[in-house]
């Protein structure tokens, strides 16, 4: 879709419209924001075409929402499981069995990043491409040099996962390619004329590297609280828990 909308209106209209529909200026002359369903609607003006992208979208957004409400509810119940943060985020409902404190506090999360999408979409939407690229980019990397720096957990990880193709290891030639296509993401999103190296899209990439920071710092208060009550944190992260 990106790929025809772009051969249609051009690079530069699309990059136009979207700084102009998502910046909040005065004066945006469409209709509606400068989707790819609008661009499609105004190509294929077929109105059960339109409803059909109209409802897939929707539908979409609410698959979403109910996927990233699991994962946040469950990233807050790990972290205080493994005593990151209270313990009592962890509890379990008796009345509900599911953790009612995580799902509130991923919940006020929630209606905190609502606000801010509602009121400043465009940096919001520009910084959860950054966010989630840069996690997986994360995660890259680490596969790459998971075989050598986890040697015995690396051996116990069934096939194919474990395999190696000339002395190199599946999972880290993966890692290897995964990284390259993440680094492309990268360089095309600080390059775009809308997003690219501006004070806003600045302060944005700084929001998420203090948020990693935060993270770390998170972790080290945690374990450096918890070994005086004579828990070594660190054995909790020493292997990818069961699933």
């Amino acid at each position: 879709m990106g790929r025809v909308t772009y051969g249609v209106f051009g690079f530069d209209f699309v990059q136009a419209t979207a700084f102009y529909g998502f910046s909040g200026a005065a004066g945006y002359p469409l209709p509606a924001p400068p989707f790819t369903n609008l661009f499609f609607g105004i190509m294929f003006p077929n109105l059960a075409l339109n409803i059909f992208m109209t409802i897939s979208a929707l539908s979409w957004e609410l698959l979403l929402m109910v996927m990233e409400a699991f994962v946040a509810s469950r990233l807050i119940f790990s972290l205080a499981f493994d005593r990151v943060i209270p313990t009592s985020l962890a509890d379990v409902s008796e009345r509900f069995h599911t953790p009612v404190k995580a799902n509130i506090l991923a919940s006020l999360g929630s209606i905190f990043f609502l606000v801010g999408s509602a009121y400043a979409f465009l940096g919001v939407y520009v910084n959860s491409i950054v966010a989630w690229t840069s996690i997986y980019l994360i995660v890259m990397l680490t596969s790459m040099v998971f075989p050598y720096i986890k040697k015995d957990l690396f051996k116990t990880f069934p096939s194919p996962a474990n395999k190696k193709i000339g002395g190199l290891p599946y999972m880290t030639i993966a890692g290897f390619f995964g990284t390259i296509a993440l680094l492309i993401v990268f360089y095309f999103l600080f390059n775009s004329p809308v997003v690219g190296i501006s004070m806003g899209s600045l302060i944005g990439t700084g929001v998420i590297v203090a948020t990693y920071i935060l993270g770390i710092i998170l972790y080290y208060a945690a374990k450096a609280y918890r070994s005086k009550e004579g828990i070594d944190l660190s054995y909790a992260f020493k292997q990818i828990p069961p699933e």
